[in-house]
């Protein structure tokens, strides 16, 4: 991604796990690095 030369498109996935609807909304979104931890002890998949 860091290296597109051009327009690059992408989505979010939210779903609820009830028989329900919401409205996302997002704001002040930043493109950055991964900031998730490894798993500790959990191999992955």
């Amino acid at each position: 991604m860091w290296e597109g030369a051009g327009t690059i498109s992408f989505g979010i996935y939210a779903c609820s796990p009830e028989d329900s609807s919401f409205k996302a909304v997002f704001t002040d979104m930043q493109i950055t690095e991964c900031a998730w931890k490894a798993h500790d002890g959990q191999q992955p998949d």
